[in-house]
């Protein structure tokens, strides 16, 4: 017997498990500190409680998930209309390095999946899933792109890519730090100086946008609208699968860059965190575990590989090409946060070690740009065409 629950019931479920998840991860010191999203951690206790359910009574429970889309886009246009492409330019030769290393970990995540999945004679979308998608992306790379498998016919897509990412920040946060750790005390890289990181002032950058609320409202709704009828002319004349958030996320850019008009940033930052949690949440609440016990093991296995593989490219690798000092441990560090979790997570294993042994603010700039770069840049296309190959 299936419980209903009608849009309004299911939002309101995905706003109460973000706040229930916030609660338990303030409670909890290992949530807290490798810094799980909180609709993460929320999502997932209804997400057991489903399976309970699913498992052991009659009952499982559906949701009516037709905000999600709204939510996607409404994210991906906040993402491209706050991306700092200017700021590259002062920190460019790192940056230049830093991106050329990451990206190369990134489609090596890609032929690793793959390689494996014809290995163990499973669908190749899954070695998708099992890289690049999940683990260099983040959580919301992970649920987008699982959605969109989906829809395309591959059911256990969303819930592949969420246990995958889960996997990567589990790992991530076992490893990352106490490695960074060990190569600062056993090679003596500990700074003479301790560096102040330096960051900018929101309200000093507010000043300079707009602040109307209906003026930015509309704004958004223009762009995700013209998104929806650009994307539905790309099917309709090259018969090509290029998703609506994908092109919001690109007109955002391109009006970052260009328009003398800008998006006030304070409303922007809000309505970005606002619309990724309440995705996030709704979608961790519908996960259907049960459906990844049937391949969970080679799932497993190929997460497993990538690991490893993570670890000796970030610590072995990138340390000895960045010269093998305390800011190529924080490079290293970051890179792994990058390909085994998210942005914030490489922004926490970085920070755990600067608050120990000094920073350099550079390089709290330079690893989430790269991140958001490579995202944005170099994984979309690559995801988007090997989705389009393999289906």
């Amino acid at each position: 017997m299936t419980i209903m629950l009608n849009l309004t019931e299911s939002l309101l479920l995905g706003l109460f498990a973000k706040f229930l998840g916030a609660s338990i991860k303030n409670k909890v010191i290992f949530l807290h500190r490798f810094n799980f999203p909180d609709p993460i951690v929320g999502g997932f206790i209804f997400a057991i409680l489903n399976f309970i359910l699913y498992m052991f009574t009659p009952y499982k429970v559906h949701y009516d998930l037709s905000l999600q889309i709204i939510f996607m886009q409404f994210f991906f246009t906040s993402l491209g209309l706050n991306t700092p492409i200017l700021l590259l330019y002062k920190h460019k030769n790192i940056f230049i390095k830093f991106f050329i290393i990451a990206g190369l970990l990134s489609i090596c995540q890609f032929f690793i999946g793959v390689s494996l999945c014809n290995f163990l004679n499973l669908n190749p979308l899954i070695g998708i899933i099992a890289g690049p998608i999940s683990l260099f992306g983040d959580f919301s790379f992970a649920v987008v792109f699982g959605r969109t498998i989906e829809n395309l016919g591959f059911f256990e897509g969303k819930d592949l890519a969420i246990a995958s990412a889960t996997f990567g920040v589990i790992a991530n946060s076992i490893i990352a730090i106490p490695i960074g750790t060990y190569l600062i005390n056993r090679l003596n890289l500990i700074p003479k100086t301790k560096n102040k990181k330096v960051g900018l002032s929101l309200n000093k950058i507010n000043s300079n946008y707009s602040n109307n609320l209906l003026t930015n409202i509309t704004f958004f709704i223009a762009i995700i609208v013209f998104s929806n009828l650009f994307s539905l002319l790309i099917h309709n004349i090259f018969n090509i699968i290029f998703p609506v958030y994908i092109i919001c996320l690109i007109i955002g850019l391109f009006i970052n860059w260009i328009s003398p008009y800008k998006i006030d940033k304070k409303f922007s930052f809000t309505l970005n965190k606002l619309s990724l949690n309440l995705f996030l949440s709704m979608s961790i609440i519908s996960l259907k575990i049960w459906d990844l016990l049937t391949i969970i093991k080679p799932l497993f296995f190929i997460l497993f590989f990538q690991f490893v593989f993570v670890i000796f490219y970030s610590y072995i690798f990138t340390f000895y090409i960045f010269g093998k000092n305390y800011k190529a441990v924080l490079l290293s560090c970051g890179l792994c946060g990058l390909s085994l979790g998210s942005i914030s997570n490489s922004i926490s294993n970085m920070n755990e070690l600067s608050k120990k042994y000094g920073s350099y603010s550079e390089i709290f700039l330079i690893v989430p740009l790269v991140g958001t770069f490579i995202m944005n840049f170099f994984l979309i296309p690559l995801i988007l065409y090997s989705i389009n190959f393999f289906i």
